[in-house]
């Protein structure tokens, strides 16, 4: 069965579609970021550094999670036939 797309349709598509490039790109980015914030704070260690580095990780995992599940839910609407888990 062959469905048509409106061009509303497809520019609802393209905005997921970029949405899951930046998100990637995001945790990515906030994953480096918090290794090279473990990495300065192994070189120079206090206990004010170690709770900032704590703070900074429970945000960023937060952060990480919660854009996952968005991310999950993107690729749901987008790939509509996966959505029973088979990928």
């Amino acid at each position: 069965m062959r469905v048509a797309i409106s061009g509303d349709d497809m520019d609802g598509m393209k905005r997921r579609h970029i949405w899951l490039v930046y998100a990637r790109w995001l945790v990515a980015g906030l994953t480096f970021q918090l290794a090279a914030d473990i990495v300065g704070t192994s070189l120079a260690t206090s206990w004010e550094e170690l709770a900032r580095l704590a703070v900074i990780a429970v945000i960023r995992t937060l952060l990480s999670f919660f854009l996952d599940k968005e991310l999950e839910c993107t690729r749901r609407l987008q790939h509509p036939e996966m959505a029973d888990g088979q990928h």
